[in-house]
C-alpha cells in the first residue's frame, strides 16, 4: 500500500474540519453519500483516537467489475442483490495538530481530490474550501528556493489540464499545454533549455511560475504530471543540480496481507498511515 502526504489548508470562513467530521459521524450511512464528479462516494468509517482522525472513503463501483476465478474452474460473476455493487476503499489520516493528511493511494478508489471535494460539498449549507496540497521533499524545495540561475526545465503533463482562462492569461505552462490539446495530444512533454551563450539562463520568474502551476495541477490529479525536473545553480556554483520534484515527492509503501475476503484490512491500512506519520514526524511541521 502506497501512502502520500498532503498539507491541509482552508479559508477563514470554513467550518472547522473536526466539526464537519463529527457531523458526518452522526449521520446515517445512506445520508453520507455524495456524488462527486459522476461517482458516488461516502465516508464509511470515522474514528478519533490519540489525537488523529481516521477515515475510510468508499467509492461505489456500480459499473462493470472483476469476476471470481479458480485455477480449476471458469471465471464466474458475483450474485449481487438489488442496489449492491463493488466498493473501493481508501484510508485517510488527519492530524489537526500539524494540519497534515496522509492518504492511501488506490488507483481504482477515491483520490485525494475527490476526498477534498467530498468534504467541501458534504454540507450544502456551508461554503467550505478545503485543499489537500501535495507535500514534496524539503531538501529539493530548499535547493529550488536557493537557485538563481536555471539552465533547463522538463515536464510531462496531461493536456486536458488546460482552461481557456489560463490560456488567455498567457501563463507559459498553459500555452504549451494548449498547443497540445488543440492537436489532440493526450500528454505533452516540454523541455526548455537555455542557449549555450546565455549565461543568465532561463527567466527565474517564469521557471518558478511554471513549477508552481504544475504543482497546482498535481493537487488536482496526482497522475496528471509524470515528470517535473529543473536544472539550476547558484551564481557561485561551478556545477548545476538536477532537481527531480516527483522523484523526491514524499511517499512510503507498506506490505499488507489481504484478508480471506481479498480486501486489505482496515486496521492494517490505518496502522500503515500511522507508521508513515511517525516516519515523517521531523518534516511534517
Amino acid at each position: 500500500m502506497k501512502v502520500h502526504v498532503y498539507k491541509f489548508s482552508h479559508t477563514q470562513n470554513c467550518t472547522p474540519l473536526e466539526e464537519l467530521l463529527n457531523q458526518i459521524l452522526v449521520s446515517d450511512l445512506n445520508d453520507r453519500i455524495r456524488e462527486i464528479g459522476h461517482q458516488k462516494v461516502r465516508v464509511e468509517q470515522i474514528v478519533h483516537d490519540g489525537g488523529f482522525w481516521y477515515l475510510d472513503f468508499i467509492k461505489f463501483r456500480d459499473g462493470c467489475g472483476p469476476g471470481k476465478l479458480h485455477p480449476e474452474r471458469e471465471i464466474e460473476g458475483f450474485n449481487f442483490e438489488n442496489e449492491e455493487c463493488f466498493g473501493e476503499e481508501t484510508a485517510m489520516l488527519f492530524n489537526p495538530a500539524n494540519n497534515y493528511i496522509l492518504f492511501q493511494y488506490n488507483q481504482h478508489g477515491v483520490r485525494h481530490k475527490t476526498a477534498q471535494n467530498y468534504l467541501n460539498f458534504f454540507n450544502h449549507q456551508s461554503h467550505n474550501k478545503y485543499e489537500f496540497l501535495p507535500k514534496f521533499d524539503e531538501e529539493t524545495e530548499r535547493k529550488f528556493h536557493d537557485k538563481s540561475i536555471f539552465r533547463r526545465i522538463d515536464f510531462n503533463v496531461a493536456s486536458r489540464y488546460m482552461s481557456e482562462s489560463d490560456r488567455k492569461n498567457g501563463m507559459s505552462v498553459y500555452r504549451a499545454i494548449g498547443m497540445g490539446s488543440e492537436h489532440g495530444a493526450d500528454r505533452i512533454f516540454v523541455s526548455i533549455r537555455a542557449g549555450k551563450g546565455n549565461k543568465d539562463g532561463l527567466s527565474a520568474q517564469r521557471v518558478r511560475e511554471t513549477v508552481s502551476a504544475l504543482k497546482k495541477i498535481l493537487s488536482i490529479d496526482d497522475k496528471a504530471v509524470s515528470c517535473l525536473e529543473v536544472v539550476g545553480k547558484d551564481a557561485s556554483d561551478k556545477g548545476a543540480d538536477i532537481l527531480d520534484f516527483l522523484g523526491k515527492r514524499l511517499a512510503l509503501e507498506y506490505d499488507i496481507v489481504p484478508g480471506p475476503d481479498k480486501r486489505l484490512p482496515l486496521p492494517d491500512r490505518w496502522a500503515s498511515l500511522r507508521s508513515a506519520h511517525a516516519a515523517w514526524q521531523q518534516i511534517l511541521v
